[in-house]
């Protein structure tokens, strides 16, 4: 008959195993320099910067010894990519290693199937003194807690899933997927010929762009004018205020005939 102290060694070691396993992507160190800095998209100065000043804590050996090269984890990788995605948002690299320690073991705990929480987010915003940063835990099966007026948001769960992926392709010698946002075009200012919001701009009969009123020439003129200041109480010239003064009201006049128009 088996001791049933055995089983549940037995047991406890195959549940060991099995969380052995499903962190290996983070705890094995399988990864060269140049991975990292393609995986995480930094520069080598930023990264012999970020490990010379020791801003992130990482699990792999600072020097390996004479010889050897050192060997990167997954651990490290998604560390480093916590902190200077901080700080390309203007969190302070000094205490982007909290905030590191925090995801990496987020990203343990989801591994093993240790949480049931679902997009989660750190909020995050400095104390009243300013010499610290508190964060606030964020998720869809949380109440939401009280926030400053303005704070910062780390998407943890986008992250931790994205420097998955990543690791895993390379891993396993395949395309690197490209997960970084793509920033949407700003809208055109208003006030420029793409938008012409305020009706301030039209084309003359060469196809050259021209103040609403105005000839090629008096824009060119109008636009001098204005980058010289010359508008009434700023310029010291009268003659320069007074031609700025005709320019801009026969060029304010066609704007707003334009913009009463029916089909305008």
């Amino acid at each position: 008959m088996t001791d049933p102290d055995d089983i549940s060694q037995e047991a406890l070691d195959a549940n060991w195993r099995a969380m052995g396993e499903a962190t290996e992507i983070l705890t094995a160190r399988q990864l060269a320099r140049r991975d990292v800095l393609e995986l995480t998209g930094l520069t080598d100065a930023q990264l012999k910067n970020t490990l010379d000043r020791d801003l992130v804590r990482l699990d792999s050996a600072h020097n390996p010894g004479t010889g050897r090269r050192r060997m990167f984890s997954g651990s490290d990788v998604l560390k480093l990519a916590v902190a200077h995605t901080m700080s390309a948002i203007g969190y302070p690299m000094r205490w982007s290693y909290l905030i590191a320690d925090q995801v990496e073991r987020r990203a343990h705990l989801r591994l093993i199937g240790g949480s049931t929480e679902s997009n989660l987010a750190f909020a995050l915003y400095p104390n009243a003194a300013g010499d610290d940063w508190a964060f606030v835990i964020m998720s869809d099966q949380r109440q939401p807690e009280p926030l400053p007026v303005a704070f910062q948001v780390l998407c943890v769960d986008t992250l931790i899933d994205q420097t998955l992926a990543k690791l895993r392709a390379l891993v396993a010698d395949e395309p690197i997927p490209d997960l970084s946002f793509k920033f949407p075009e700003p809208e055109p200012s208003p006030y420029s010929p793409e938008n012409d919001f305020f009706r301030m701009w039209a084309t003359d009969d060469e196809g050259r762009t021209v103040r609403t009123g105005l000839t090629f020439e008096e824009t060119q003129e109008l636009a001098a004018l204005e980058a010289a200041n010359m508008k009434p109480g700023h310029g010291r010239d009268r003659e320069a205020g007074k031609r700025y003064l005709d320019l801009i009201g026969k060029h304010e006049a066609a704007r707003l005939a334009r913009s009463l128009e029916p089909d305008q």
